[in-house]
């Protein structure tokens, strides 16, 4: 199901205990997924039954509404995905580079390309502050996804 050329990740050990997680470094390279259906509509992706609706809210943290893993650098090269179906042309994803970094304004800086299906994907984008990430609202976002001909830019807070 997937392949993994390399992977590196560096984490902030204290921030295990106390949370949000802080990953200083994550680095992927190489890695190949083939996400495949049967013709019973079983998927190689589903892993067993999904925990009731009620559980998963009892087992979040009290009081944090902000992301429970916080990535200060993110680089990601040539991460392919290929999905399967019965009756169905094979569908490919490419990711050819993605880099996200914190700046010193603490806001992450986004930049990616790609193809699907043959047309090429860019995006780039701002998404912060920190604070904000850690704690939930008040997140800030510009977000500019291309795809072929057609652009988008999509600003906001959450």
């Amino acid at each position: 199901m997937a392949e993994v050329g390399k992977f590196h990740v560096e984490v902030g050990f204290w921030s295990l205990l106390s949370g949000p997680v802080r990953v200083h470094k994550l680095h992927l390279e190489d890695v190949r997924v083939l996400l495949e259906k049967s013709s019973d509509d079983q998927a190689n992706w589903q892993l067993g039954e999904a925990e009731p609706a009620s559980a998963q809210e009892d087992s979040a943290a009290p009081g944090s509404d902000g992301l429970p893993v916080l990535i200060e650098a993110l680089s990601m090269r040539n991460i392919q995905v290929l999905v399967k179906e019965p009756d169905a042309q094979p569908s490919s994803f490419v990711l050819s580079t993605l880099d996200i970094n914190l700046d010193e304004a603490t806001y992450l800086n986004i930049d990616g390309t790609g193809k699907f299906a043959e047309e090429p994907l860019a995006v780039t984008g701002r998404l912060g502050p920190e604070e904000a990430m850690a704690e939930g609202p008040g997140i800030e976002f510009t977000l500019e996804p291309t795809f072929g001909d057609y652009a988008v830019k999509l600003d906001g807070t959450v």
